[in-house]
């Protein structure tokens, strides 16, 4: 055979054989979900992710450090059978791959999140009649810019700044040498592994088990996210994690056997045979015996299932109790972008609610980087979130109460008519007649004749003489 032969020979078994095992990674729902409505940074996203170096081999040149950086998922799969007789050399790049599980988050979609959507995805809630007047959001500054507003990285809520070396099981592929004087070791890319054929017919083999199992991308994804958590980093998945190594294997053929072992494992126990309704009852369960890691691996294979607005909130919710806000963002976006039935209207409010919570979170996370457009532009779609929240249910005294937070906030930043009847109402909603009429006097002061500002105090006079709105009283809540 010639060497061009050789050469494509060998590109199309890896092709084979490094897909396959891929795949068993690669199905987990809502991958990288983008952010349809990010800031004017979209396209140079992803500028510092892509030049992830690794290196598996042992550190002989001095320290070793974790470098920051992004692994390629890849998707999809082929078919077709080993034909090498003794076995092959595995280039060095799919090697690292093949003993690297992936980023948790990443798999998840919180890696293209940055909380700056100018709108929200779903249509405006008319407000009932007996609603006081408000504008649809906050009134940003004059001087507020969007081309100022840039993807922060390391922020919260920002750019992610690597991935979880924990997580791989103790490899080393995202370890890089570096000389003394601290310049990374270039890799070679002629440094392939020499995989005999039996260990290329088990990549293959675990690959397809994995492929088999439905519940497989999901439980590695609430494994993923289990252990790169803090009080787990000293965990590498005991009840599934089995080694079976010889002392003679290299350390890289070890460290592959490890992983395919790992991977084996997790796709040994089988998918459950419950229902969706059933497995959400199982996931309410674990939450109330504290057992987070066990309830998402449910939720995900409900949203899975349902594909819903109503499961998504309770995957979103998940997610904040375990301070994963970017993820909760991402799934209430998916979930508010659904289509909902009028039963569903109190997990839709709850929607907004924690959506309006966690932009004002990621308002204040912002402020605090410096990041003041970007802080404002948060705070404006917080604004959104609470008044939708408060108009399907002006009862509920937690969204109120975030509604009057970023109205206080809005007017700090810019003390116009708008602000100043958004505080207004929102005042009014929460039951402080005498404030709220001090707002309105600002709004007169700024714009005397604006009809809006007499609406206003007309239904302060109604709600003074007998509350239309049912205050302070007990909000409908969703069930688990």
């Amino acid at each position: 055979m010639t060497q061009s032969g050789r050469s494509l020979f060998r590109s199309s078994i890896w092709f084979k054989v490094f897909i396959l095992s891929a795949f068993s990674f690669s199905l987990v729902p809502d991958v990288v979900a983008q952010d349809s409505f990010a800031s004017s940074q979209d396209d140079t996203r992803a500028s510092s992710q892509d030049d992830t170096r690794y290196n598996s081999s042992a550190p002989d040149a001095g320290d070793v450090f974790i470098y920051q950086g992004a692994p390629p998922v890849l998707q999809g799969m082929t078919n077709g059978a080993f034909k090498a007789v003794n076995g092959d050399r595995m280039p060095r790049d799919q090697y690292d791959k093949l003993v690297s599980m992936p980023d948790p988050r990443v798999l998840l979609g919180a890696s293209l999140c940055d909380l700056t959507m100018r709108d929200l995805a779903a249509e405006e809630e008319i407000a009932p009649a007996n609603f006081p007047p408000m504008p649809n959001a906050l009134v940003l500054p004059a001087n507020f810019n969007v081309a100022n507003v840039h993807l922060p990285v390391g922020e919260e809520f920002g750019a992610p700044v690597g991935n979880f070396a924990r997580w791989n099981l103790g490899s080393t592929a995202y370890v890089v040498r570096r000389r003394v004087s601290g310049t990374p070791v270039p890799i070679d890319g002629d440094d392939d592994i020499y995989i005999e054929k039996d260990l290329m017919e088990r990549i293959l083999d675990v690959g397809a088990k994995c492929g088999a199992n439905v519940d497989y991308g999901n439980r590695v994804s609430a494994l993923g996210l289990k252990y790169a958590h803090p009080e787990c980093r000293d965990v590498v998945a005991p009840d599934y994690l089995i080694e079976v190594q010889s002392t003679l294997d290299r350390p890289e053929i070890a460290e592959l056997k490890r992983t395919l072992s790992f991977r084996e494992n997790v796709a040994r126990e089988p998918a459950s045979s419950l229902n969706p309704a059933q497995r959400a009852e199982l996931a309410a369960k674990y939450e109330s015996e504290n057992r987070p890691f066990d309830a998402l691996e449910e939720r995900l294979c409900v949203v899975d299932a349902n594909n819903d607005g109503t499961s998504r909130y309770y995957l979103a919710r998940l997610y904040f109790s375990i301070n994963e806000r970017k993820l909760a963002y991402e799934t209430l976006k998916e979930a508010l972008e659904s289509n909902w039935k009028k039963s569903e209207r109190p997990v839709l409010q709850a929607s907004y609610n924690l959506f309006g919570n966690i932009l004002l979170m990621a308002s204040r996370s912002a402020e605090r980087n410096g990041l003041h457009d970007l802080s404002l532009l948060r705070l404006r779609n917080a604004s959104v979130a609470f008044r939708r929240a408060v108009i399907l249910n002006p009862s509920d005294e937690n969204a109120v109460d975030g509604l009057l937070k970023v109205a206080k906030q809005a007017i700090a930043a810019n003390p116009c008519f708008d602000n100043y009847l958004l505080l207004g109402s929102a005042q009014m909603l929460f039951g402080d007649i005498e404030k709220a009429e001090l707002s309105y006097a600002q709004c007169a002061l700024l714009s005397a004749n604006d009809p809006r500002l007499k609406q206003a105090r007309q239904f302060k006079k109604q709600l003074k003489n007998k509350p239309v709105l049912p205050l302070h009283a007990s909000a409908a809540k969703p069930s688990a």
